[in-house]
Protein backbone atom coordinates (compact mmCIF):
# COMPACT_ATOMS: atom_id res chain seq x y z
CA UNK A 1 0.00 0.00 0.00
CA UNK A 2 1.60 3.40 -1.20
CA UNK A 3 0.34 6.36 1.45
CA UNK A 4 1.98 9.59 0.84
CA UNK A 5 1.21 12.91 2.50
CA UNK A 6 -0.73 15.91 1.45
CA UNK A 7 -0.30 18.82 2.65
CA UNK A 8 -3.60 21.07 2.82
CA UNK A 9 -4.36 24.88 3.65
CA UNK A 10 -5.49 26.36 6.98
CA UNK A 11 -8.10 27.77 4.64
CA UNK A 12 -9.58 24.12 3.23
CA UNK A 13 -9.57 22.66 6.34
CA UNK A 14 -12.22 25.64 7.99
CA UNK A 15 -13.95 25.20 4.66
CA UNK A 16 -14.31 21.81 5.81
CA UNK A 17 -15.28 22.51 9.14
CA UNK A 18 -17.73 25.26 7.52
CA UNK A 19 -19.57 22.27 5.82
CA UNK A 20 -19.95 20.55 8.11
CA UNK A 21 -21.06 23.06 10.35
CA UNK A 22 -23.90 23.55 7.56
CA UNK A 23 -24.55 19.96 7.37
CA UNK A 24 -25.45 19.83 11.41
CA UNK A 25 -27.20 23.52 10.95
CA UNK A 26 -30.11 21.96 8.46
CA UNK A 27 -31.22 19.35 11.43
CA UNK A 28 -29.13 19.95 14.79
CA UNK A 29 -31.55 17.75 16.33
CA UNK A 30 -31.47 14.95 14.14
CA UNK A 31 -27.85 14.63 14.35
CA UNK A 32 -27.84 14.92 18.52
CA UNK A 33 -30.34 11.95 18.91
CA UNK A 34 -28.42 10.24 16.78
CA UNK A 35 -25.38 10.70 19.03
CA UNK A 36 -27.27 10.31 22.14
CA UNK A 37 -28.25 6.86 21.07
CA UNK A 38 -25.28 5.88 19.70
CA UNK A 39 -23.99 6.45 22.83
CA UNK A 40 -26.53 5.04 24.85
CA UNK A 41 -26.14 1.87 23.02
CA UNK A 42 -22.29 1.48 23.38
CA UNK A 43 -22.51 2.19 26.96
CA UNK A 44 -24.95 -0.17 27.28
CA UNK A 45 -23.62 -3.27 25.41
CA UNK A 46 -20.12 -1.95 27.17
CA UNK A 47 -21.93 -2.65 30.64
CA UNK A 48 -22.46 -6.49 29.78
CA UNK A 49 -19.83 -9.21 29.23
CA UNK A 50 -17.91 -9.08 26.27
CA UNK A 51 -19.95 -6.06 25.26
CA UNK A 52 -16.86 -3.62 24.65
CA UNK A 53 -16.04 -6.76 21.60
CA UNK A 54 -19.71 -6.05 20.58
CA UNK A 55 -19.38 -2.45 20.12
CA UNK A 56 -15.76 -2.51 18.48
CA UNK A 57 -17.50 -4.81 15.81
CA UNK A 58 -20.47 -2.77 15.65
CA UNK A 59 -19.21 0.90 15.44
CA UNK A 60 -18.73 0.68 11.61
CA UNK A 61 -22.05 0.55 11.18
CA UNK A 62 -23.27 3.56 13.06
CA UNK A 63 -19.68 5.56 11.61
CA UNK A 64 -20.80 4.07 8.53
CA UNK A 65 -24.78 5.43 8.83
CA UNK A 66 -23.43 8.89 9.87
CA UNK A 67 -21.38 8.85 6.24
CA UNK A 68 -24.44 8.59 4.75
CA UNK A 69 -26.48 10.68 6.60
CA UNK A 70 -23.64 13.51 4.99
CA UNK A 71 -24.19 12.04 1.77
CA UNK A 72 -27.84 12.63 2.23
CA UNK A 73 -27.16 16.11 3.29
CA UNK A 74 -24.82 16.68 0.21
CA UNK A 75 -27.57 15.73 -2.25
CA UNK A 76 -30.28 17.72 -0.95
CA UNK A 77 -31.79 15.30 1.40
CA UNK A 78 -32.00 15.63 5.17
CA UNK A 79 -30.16 13.94 8.16
CA UNK A 80 -33.09 11.32 9.48
CA UNK A 81 -32.54 8.72 12.57
CA UNK A 82 -32.43 5.71 10.48
CA UNK A 83 -28.97 6.93 8.85
CA UNK A 84 -28.09 5.80 12.00
CA UNK A 85 -28.36 2.23 11.06
CA UNK A 86 -28.28 2.27 7.33
CA UNK A 87 -24.62 1.10 7.51
CA UNK A 88 -25.24 -2.53 8.23
CA UNK A 89 -27.05 -2.30 4.83
CA UNK A 90 -23.85 -2.29 2.58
Amino acid sequence: MNMSIQSRSFSSGSAWIAEAWSYFKRNPLGWIVATVVGFLISFGFSLILFGEVVVYIFSPVFVGGYMLGCVAHKEGRSFEFRHMFKGALF
